[in-house]
């Protein structure tokens, strides 16, 4: 990342923008492994990652939605603020070491380079909202659709 860039963007933006970035370094500098975790911080774990493993054996990069069921409630976030930045929770991906894999990781990165930042005014939520378009753009993208995965209090 461009020292110039990285200090216009908040600690958060910064963060976001480095996911695809380092995915692509981990795919070009560890190619022997056959499949990647992404995971933030602060996810816990209380299971294994077996139904991933196994679906990335049919797709090259998987992601969680926010939730899994309708939300009809009028607690937060609304469907409307999941409208809003984006569908995909960020905080997990997976994928392989795959040409497809890559495409979609090098789209991502000009997205989140360009328009990486968190400007509620102009519609953009840093990372998260771009992912939201890669399954109308890219085949092979396995949704998971356990709520086990990516686990949040709105599930």
């Amino acid at each position: 990342m461009p020292k110039k860039l990285a200090a216009t963007l908040s600690i958060s933006e910064i963060s976001f923008t480095l996911k695809p970035i380092l995915s692509l370094y981990l795919l070009g500098n560890y190619p022997e492994s056959a499949c990647y975790f992404y995971f933030d911080a602060d996810i816990a774990f209380y299971h294994d990652v077996a139904e991933a493993e196994t679906m990335l054996e049919q797709h090259d990069f998987l992601l969680t939605p926010h939730f899994t069921h309708p939300m009809s409630d009028d607690k937060i976030p609304t469907e409307l603020d999941i409208l809003r930045t984006g569908l995909y929770n960020m905080g997990f991906a997976a994928f392989r070491n795959s040409i497809n894999a890559k495409r979609i990781l090098e789209w991502w990165k000009e997205r989140v380079l360009n328009f990486g930042v968190e400007n509620h005014d102009l519609g953009l939520t840093a990372d998260q909202m771009w992912m939201s378009l890669a399954p109308l753009l890219f085949e092979n993208i396995g949704i998971i659709r356990n709520p086990g995965y990516n686990f949040a209090y709105w599930n």
